[in-house]
């Protein structure tokens, strides 16, 4: 059962949302799961504390993500179920990626307001497909992630790419409160 929650303010083709809440089960681990009404729906887990490479699951399909280069950074994926994709991004100013979907549609991943964490990918008509909104309490939910659309079935990779690179902003704006 997926659940879902009307919006007065979506868009007609906008009617019902899903919304992801993201849960960390351990404090001092890098591991995280996705759950929809406290189900578990997928996970990520990262290969250790300062390792930019994450396996996981997001509903039925499974991704493997790591990120390559220094100057010029790259994120690449595969895929472990058939058709077994495997690609790369590249990383834009401030973390923003373009991606295209196997139907031909262009997508991008950017931050939505600077004072707060919530970022969001968009079609074409700028219009906000999924959108991430960080927890900052001190609970164990970490955030909540929104599909707009709930009848889209491709989008667990770009929701589990924007998961990894979230985390990458998140632990490279700590380095730099860390060292100033």
């Amino acid at each position: 059962m997926i659940k879902t929650q009307s919006k007065s303010q979506n868009t007609s083709s906008d009617k019902a949302a899903t919304v992801i809440e993201i849960f960390k089960p351990a404090i001092f681990k890098r591991d995280y799961e996705f759950r929809i009404d406290g189900k578990p729906v997928g996970y990520m887990k990262f290969a250790g504390h300062f390792h930019p490479k994450a396996e996981g699951k997001l509903f039925d399909e499974e991704w493997k993500l790591w990120q390559t280069g220094v100057w010029k950074p790259f994120l690449e994926y595969k895929a472990n179920q058939s058709p077994y994709d495997k690609g790369k991004f590249k990383l834009g100013w401030r973390c923003t990626v373009e991606w295209t979907s196997p139907a031909g549609k262009k997508y991008i991943f950017k931050k939505t307001k600077w004072w707060k964490s919530s970022w969001a990918w968009y079609d074409e008509n700028n219009l906000p497909i999924v959108t991430f909104k960080d927890d900052h309490s001190f609970s164990k939910n970490q955030a909540q992630i929104t599909i707009h659309n709930s009848s889209r079935k491709d989008l667990t990779l770009p929701i589990f790419l924007a998961w990894f690179m979230i985390l990458k902003e998140k632990s490279h704006a700590a380095s730099v409160a860390a060292s100033s």
